[in-house]
């Protein structure tokens, strides 16, 4: 897979970035775009959509967008009507599970083999299943939380037989995550999570989607994005480390993400919550 970057234009000069501009004009160098408009420039319609179709005309299919794109909505909602992959960092946030459980313990002064943990989760997908082979053996306790519990019997059974570790698979709205610490929502939507009676302190990481707690019980922690560190040769002006490590990592296997992971080791720098980073005596609360 070739991720593009593509970016906001450079050009100083007013002439020559309108005669780009009118005339749709920009370059592929290598993996490399830059588009003839300016951060702040409000674009029709008319003009995104003949952008998007020239870079589909040229087989851009995997994007990463630079720091001033990523806020261009109609520019994003374009690209992703017509089936272009825009990475936004969520891919990678799963596949740091492990790591950002490292961080909340430590910031907590626990250990992570003496939390109990929760997943929710719908898609039986490979990726899925791996994160909660990998956690498994590293928590206390470890529920799966689903809609659908058949899909999951596999790893129930595989974990028990092969290292007599015993998950806990169920879909109960009242109980189910009481007693958990910490939960990873893998795929829930807004809708489904708010079904559920969350500890009142507990710590809760959507990886798919921001989402809002509305139970006025609630008092914990509602992570929705993470920032990470990144080697400085990875690094491109312009572009957030999240969404270049995405790009260098995406639809690798699981296994050989993990030991890159390692390899480069990458640092998770903060969590971001509703309202920003969250700050390290917010942790006190596991």
């Amino acid at each position: 897979m070739t991720c593009f970057y593509i970016k906001e234009s450079k050009e100083k000069n007013k002439l020559k970035l309108f005669y780009k501009y009118i005339s749709n004009k920009f370059e592929i160098m290598d993996n490399s775009i830059e588009l003839p408009i300016k951060v702040e420039q409000k674009l029709k319609n008319k003009k995104i959509k003949k952008i998007v179709q020239k870079l589909r005309e040229n087989n851009v299919r995997h994007v990463a967008l630079s720091i001033g794109l990523e806020k261009q909505n109609q520019l994003k909602n374009e690209m992703y009507s017509n089936d272009m992959n825009v990475l936004d960092g969520r891919y990678l946030f799963k596949m740091l599970s492990k790591n950002i459980l490292e961080y909340i313990c430590k910031k907590s002064k626990c250990k992570m083999q003496d939390i109990e943990v929760s997943i929710l989760v719908n898609d039986a997908n490979d990726l899925n299943k791996e994160i909660i082979l990998n956690l498994a053996e590293e928590v206390k306790t470890l529920n799966v939380i689903t809609n659908n519990i058949n899909s999951f019997k596999d790893i129930e059974e595989d974990l028990y037989d092969e290292k007599g570790i015993i998950i806990n698979i169920s879909n109960n709205k009242k109980k189910s995550l009481l007693k958990s610490k910490i939960i990873l929502n893998l795929d829930f939507c807004e809708e489904d999570v708010n079904l559920y009676d969350i500890s009142k302190t507990g710590i809760i990481l959507n990886m798919c989607y921001p989402i809002k707690i509305k139970s006025k019980k609630f008092n914990g922690i509602n992570i929705n994005y993470f920032n990470i560190i990144i080697p400085s040769k990875y690094k491109i002006s312009g572009f957030r480390d999240e969404i270049i490590y995405e790009s260098i990592i995406y639809n690798m296997e699981y296994e050989k993400v993990r030991k890159k992971i390692l390899e480069d080791k990458i640092e998770i720098k903060n969590l971001i919550g509703e309202k920003g980073p969250i700050h390290n005596n917010e942790f006190n609360k596991l």
